[in-house]
C-alpha cells in the first residue's frame, strides 16, 4: 500500500516560534522586575546605591545557583518544553508577591535598626542578608530557565541555533530594561510594573505549556 507523503522535518538549526517569543518574554520580565526592586528598595532604604548593589547581587546569585543547581537538575529529564513553562509561572507568582513583601518590611528593618545601633557594620550585613534572601526565590526560577529549555532543544539537535537563544533573551532583557525605566514606572508605578512582568512571565509559561502539549499529543491516523 502507497504512503502518503512523510511530514515536513525541521530544518537543521530551526528554532519553533514559540521558543524566540519566550525567551524575549521572559528576559523583558526579569529585568523588569529588576528595575522595579531597585526602586522598590530606594524607598525602603532611602540609599539608591545599597538599594541597586543588594538587588544587582541577589539577581546574580540567583541566575547563577538558578542555573548551576535547580536547572541542571531538571534539565537532565525530559519534557523540558513543560518543565520551562512551569518555571515560568512560578516565576510570575513569586515575582507578582514580591512588592507587597518589600512594601511590609518596614516593621522588620525598624527592629534590626534598633536592635543593631542604626549604622552599624550589623545593621546593614543584616538588612542585607534580609533582602537577599527575600529576592533569592523568584531570580532561582529565572536562572533555571535557560538550561532547561537549552537542555530540550538540545535533545532536538538544534545545533547553532541554541546561540540565537541567548542573543534574544539579552535583547529582551534590554528591552524591559528601558521599558520599566523610560515608559512603565514613570507613566503606571512600580505595582503595574510589577504586574507587567508577571504578566510577561504568565504568557511564556502558557505558551510552553501549550507547545508541550501539541508535542505529546498522538498524531492523528494516516488516511488509507
Amino acid at each position: 500500500m502507497p504512503r502518503g507523503p512523510a511530514a515536513p522535518t525541521a530544518p537543521p538549526g530551526h528554532l519553533p516560534p514559540w521558543a524566540p517569543f519566550c525567551f524575549v518574554t521572559s528576559g523583558a520580565a526579569g529585568l523588569l522586575y529588576e528595575v522595579a526592586w531597585s526602586k522598590e528598595l530606594t524607598y525602603r532604604l532611602g540609599n539608591s546605591l545599597h538599594s541597586v548593589s543588594t538587588v544587582v547581587a541577589a539577581f546574580l546569585a540567583g541566575l547563577a545557583l538558578g542555573a548551576a543547581v535547580l536547572g541542571a537538575r531538571i534539565s537532565r529529564r525530559r519534557g523540558g518544553a513543560r518543565a520551562y513553562g512551569r518555571l515560568e509561572l512560578g516565576i510570575a507568582a513569586l515575582g507578582l508577591a514580591s512588592l507587597p513583601v518589600l512594601r511590609h518590611l518596614d516593621p522588620v528593618l525598624g527592629a534590626l535598626y534598633h536592635g543593631l545601633g542604626g549604622e552599624s557594620v550589623a545593621f546593614l550585613a543584616a538588612r542585607f542578608a534580609l533582602l537577599f534572601v527575600l529576592l533569592l526565590p523568584p531570580t532561582l526560577l529565572m536562572g533555571a530557565t535557560l538550561p532547561v529549555l537549552v537542555a530540550h532543544f538540545e535533545y532536538e539537535a538544534v545545533g547553532p541555533a541554541l546561540a540565537r537563544l541567548y542573543a534574544l533573551n539579552t535583547a529582551g532583557a534590554v528591552a524591559g530594561s528601558l521599558a520599566a525605566g523610560f515608559w512603565l514606572i514613570p507613566g503606571v508605578g512600580l505595582w503595574w510594573t510589577t504586574v507587567a512582568a508577571a504578566a510577561l512571565n504568565a504568557i511564556a509559561g502558557g505558551v510552553a505549556l501549550v507547545a508541550a502539549r501539541r508535542r505529546l499529543a498522538p498524531a492523528p491516523p494516516a488516511m488509507r
